[in-house]
């Protein structure tokens, strides 16, 4: 098992000694930890290091390096206010994520003044193994992960924090944490980086829409909430099609989740609220594709859509 090493203070980690999780302050072992900080705890190991580690948890190996944890609990609390810790996290990170690139950057043309000229330069290998997603990212470059899972929140992506921090921005810029409101360049930084992302599946994996949730294939029939009277009824296994990701369709895509169905939006990312929530609760196949309102027949249009291939087939 690797260690766990606080991004805050590089000198304060967790290793396995001996069978135990034994946290070091330096060389000094300092404490014992109940068990190794998990993925979901990464965000407060980084920013509220040492606090992961709850003082509870640290037991026995003698009172006065117990004494010294909580010493240094209290010179932490002292020296950082909590955002000043999540910048030496974010500043440390980029520096990492930096060297790593080298001269490996793609550009992403996001227009309208909401980065400057126009442009926003991302590490290249981060993005495409972010874009691939975790079934083809052995085609992707060589990119060892530098932020930890969780730094946005519980199971997230952690190739897409590297280049959202490796580009210079804050996850704050583009992610809701802490259900903050997000900034107005927050939708067009994430519309540029899907575009991109379905430039890259198209070209490596002949992909003819992007994926954003679930994965297996649906064989169902088109579905627009938009043009259904009220006496349409659902089909049996629905395939939504949506103008957007927004969370008023929330409770219709539960439903169409429950039949087996799938949905094809012509909008949102990975990132809308509707798709956060329903990724907690079921692998339903989610789908981005232009023009998807004008090619589906409502009723009438028979499809298999196969969210690991990113194909869709009519009938």
């Amino acid at each position: 098992m690797k260690p766990v090493t606080s991004s805050v203070d590089p000198s304060l980690r967790c290793v396995r000694l001996s069978g135990n999780y034994t946290v070091l302050l330096g060389d000094d072992e300092i404490g014992l930890c109940k068990k190794m900080p998990d993925a979901p705890s990464a965000r407060a190991w980084c920013v509220y290091a040492p606090h992961a580690l709850s003082k509870q948890d640290v037991v026995g190996i003698g009172r006065t390096k117990q004494t010294a944890w909580f010493q240094f609990c209290r010179n932490w609390d002292a020296q950082y206010t909590p955002e000043q810790r999540w910048e030496r996290v974010v500043a440390r990170l980029r520096k990492e994520i930096i060297a790593q690139a080298g001269d490996d950057w793609i550009e992403l043309v996001i227009p309208g003044g909401h980065v400057p000229n126009d442009i926003l330069r991302v590490p290249r290998a981060p993005f495409v193994v972010w874009a691939l997603k975790y079934r083809y990212r052995h085609l992707a470059p060589q990119w060892d992960i530098v932020s930890p899972m969780g730094m946005k929140c519980q199971n997230d992506d952690p190739s897409h924090t590297d280049w959202i921090i490796g580009a210079g921005l804050d996850p704050n810029d583009v992610w809701a944490l802490d259900n903050r409101e997000l900034p107005e360049s927050a939708e067009h930084i994430n519309s540029a980086a899907y575009e991109k992302a379905d430039e890259i599946q198209y070209e490596m994996l002949n992909y003819k829409c992007n994926i954003i949730n679930g994965s297996g294939e649906v064989r169902g029939v088109a579905w627009h909430p938009m043009k259904a009277s009220p006496t349409d009824k659902l089909p049996d296994v629905p395939v939504l099609i949506l103008p957007s990701l927004s969370v008023k369709w929330l409770d219709l895509v539960r439903e169409t989740a429950r039949r087996g169905g799938a949905v094809i939006a012509e909008q949102g990312g990975a990132t809308a609220h509707l798709v956060t929530v329903v990724r907690e609760e079921a692998n339903i196949p989610i789908v981005l594709q232009k023009g998807a309102q004008e090619i589906y027949t409502h009723r009438f249009c028979e499809m298999t859509l196969n969210a690991d291939r990113g194909n869709i087939s009519l009938f």
